[in-house]
């Protein structure tokens, strides 16, 4: 398969602003629990609509998790956009985006080929400060150009996959769903589709974690 078709979305690596909202409708609630707040870094040169349509496909495929996205739009320059933290998980402690209440994705470009060879972006799910997802804009420009895949879906099915790499707590990848770890043209269609979401064991996983983070947030200490 084409090079430019054949893309690893993350890694298995060791691994406050002014907001505003994003324009699109969210989709309809889908728990009862609070939404998942998603604070956003982007780039100026990314066309509005193009954002507004990929966080709506994201947030789609989120919703097959159970997971009722709301997204902010993050302050440029902001210090916590340019944070890596590459934490480990610390037994009895929140992880860091429940901890201060909000998962960080960046969206850059510009990241040397050698730095992650053939991947759209990845996650640091234990991260406190910074980001817990990278999205690599400029691959996903190399890897629509061809044709025959929508900027915006490569975009939302890459913020998705990342942000189920936090919301699971792992680096790990599936066979099939959002979750796999290589990517080709016939699955962003079938993203387009409304096709693709997590699995039924993923979703579990993180209502379960989701579940547990909220009881120990809670917690007084």
């Amino acid at each position: 398969m084409h090079t430019l078709l054949r893309s690893r979305i993350a890694l298995g690596i060791l691994t406050l602003s002014t907001c505003q909202g994003f324009a699109h409708p969210r989709p309809p609630k889908v728990i009862s629990g609070p939404p998942l707040v998603i604070r956003v870094y982007s780039l100026p040169d990314i066309p509005p609509r193009t954002l507004n349509q990929a966080m709506h496909d994201a947030a789609r495929i989120l919703a097959t998790a159970a997971v009722d996205a709301m997204w902010q739009q993050g302050r440029a320059g902001a210090p916590e956009s340019r944070i890596v933290d590459q934490s480990f998980p610390v037994l009895g402690k929140n992880p860091g985006y429940q901890a201060r209440g909000y998962i960080v994705v960046v969206i850059v470009r510009g990241v040397p080929a050698r730095c992650f060879p053939g991947a759209l972006g990845y996650a640091l799910p234990h991260a406190r400060v910074g980001a817990n997802a990278t999205i690599f804009y400029d691959r996903i420009e190399r890897l629509t150009e061809p044709g025959g895949i929508e900027l915006s879906t490569a975009l939302g099915c890459a913020v998705a996959h990342e942000i189920g790499h936090v919301l699971l707590g792992s680096t790990e990848h599936s066979h099939k769903g959002i979750m796999k770890g290589v990517w080709n043209a016939g699955d962003f269609r079938m993203s387009s589709l409304a096709a693709v979401g997590f699995t039924a064991s993923q979703r579990l996983a993180i209502q379960k974690r989701l579940s547990i983070e909220e009881i120990e947030g809670s917690r007084v200490e």
